[in-house]
């Protein structure tokens, strides 16, 4: 009888996983607030987030919730927010992308400066007012009214004999036609 000897051997081998990265998701915010991201994941590797905005990240670029923060040329665009997690090990891909979008709306505008003087038995037609990116409604402080165009930039506003030796303020307020506040 013979015996046959075995012999074994083990070995120990890592598995290494390449980089993942997902953030989609869309925000949406006025030009004159911020956008932090949330919802965003990443695994094996570092994270770095930029930006094809004017404004900028500016806190969190190496984590999972940035922040950024619009300029005024930002205004009624979108920005693409980008994650790419680069690997912490050899594994190919050497890096993940993922992006995340920010839509800008733009703030009302309003101006209507100047002044005028008129007879108590005339009327007052605003000129030279402008108002962007909502709907315009004026109002107005005197015994008087405003008899045309309380929606549009060239009010007019009859005054009563009670107004005679006063001074009356027509107001434009702008409502946005987004979620930004409104501007008066």
């Amino acid at each position: 009888v013979t015996l046959l000897g075995t012999a074994t051997s083990t070995g120990i081998f890592t598995v290494d996983s390449p980089p993942t990265a997902t953030a989609g998701g869309t925000q949406t915010i006025c030009s004159n607030a911020t956008a932090t991201i949330s919802g965003a994941s990443a695994t094996n590797g570092t994270i770095l987030w930029t930006e094809n905005g004017a404004g900028n990240i500016t806190a969190g670029a190496t984590t999972l919730t940035p922040t950024y923060t619009p300029t005024a040329a930002d205004a009624g665009t979108s920005v693409t927010l980008t994650m790419t997690v680069t690997s912490n090990n050899a594994c190919a891909p050497q890096t993940q992308t993922a992006t995340y979008t920010v839509i800008v709306n733009p703030l009302p505008t309003a101006t209507a400066g100047g002044t005028q003087t008129i007879c108590s038995n005339a009327t007052a037609t605003v000129s030279g007012a402008s108002a962007t990116n909502g709907t315009i409604l004026w109002t107005e402080n005197g015994a008087g009214t405003i008899t045309a165009g309380a929606t549009t930039l060239t009010p007019t506003y009859t005054p009563t004999a009670a107004d005679a030796g006063t001074s009356v303020t027509l107001t434009m307020t702008v409502t946005s036609n987004n979620a930004c506040a409104p501007q008066t």
